[in-house]
């Protein structure tokens, strides 16, 4: 129960910087999808399935270390080039 409290916490934090400015909302999902990468690779085991459900199974090994990885990577994207990743959140327009 307390994981779940910390992850709704998390969204709503990340929520309010997207409506401060959304540049900074893509940072700070950036930083938290770096946390995640962390989490995995430390855990060595990701869990995956249905949403709802008890997990199916679990990544581990190798394949726990490489999907940490990329999430690591991805979320250093998201900070360095908030821009770049910009029109995955807002269309080719931008934000307004």
């Amino acid at each position: 129960m307390a994981q779940r409290s910390v992850g709704v916490l998390l969204v709503l934090i990340v929520a309010a910087v997207f409506l401060y400015d959304q540049r900074l909302g893509i940072r700070a999902l950036g930083l938290l999808e770096v946390a995640v990468g962390v989490y995995f690779i430390k855990a060595g085991k990701v869990p995956y399935g249905w949403r709802g459900r008890p997990a199916s199974g679990y990544l581990t090994g190798w394949a726990a270390v490489a999907s940490g990885v990329l999430a690591i990577m991805i979320g250093v994207l998201f900070l360095v080039a908030p821009g770049a990743v910009e029109p995955l959140f807002c269309g080719r327009s931008g934000c307004t």
